[in-house]
Formats: structure tokens, sequence, C-alpha cells
């Protein structure tokens, strides 16, 4: 990664919006994943 940076540091200015992007997704993605779990943890214990 540091080669890369060093290399090409137009390119790192390039790649970081994307970057951004990709963690808002992820951040997006656990908090649903989170949901989730709490909604089936709720259904498991209506059922009992």
């Amino acid at each position: 990664m540091r080669q890369s940076i060093t290399a090409a540091p137009r390119r790192s200015n390039r790649v970081r919006p994307y970057y951004r992007i990709w963690e808002r997704q992820k951040a997006t993605q656990d908090a649903l994943s989170a949901e989730l779990l709490r909604r089936t943890l709720a259904g498991l214990e209506a059922l009992r």
C-alpha cells in the first residue's frame, strides 16, 4: 500500500473518495445487520 502511494500520489487522491463511499456502505450494512439481528432475537423471544 505504501509503495503505491509513494509511487503515484495523484492516484491516492483519486481513490480516497471511493474508499469513503465504501466505508459509508459498510457502516450502513453493519447497521442493517444489527437491526436484523435484533429483530431475529425479538422474534425468537416472542416464540418462547
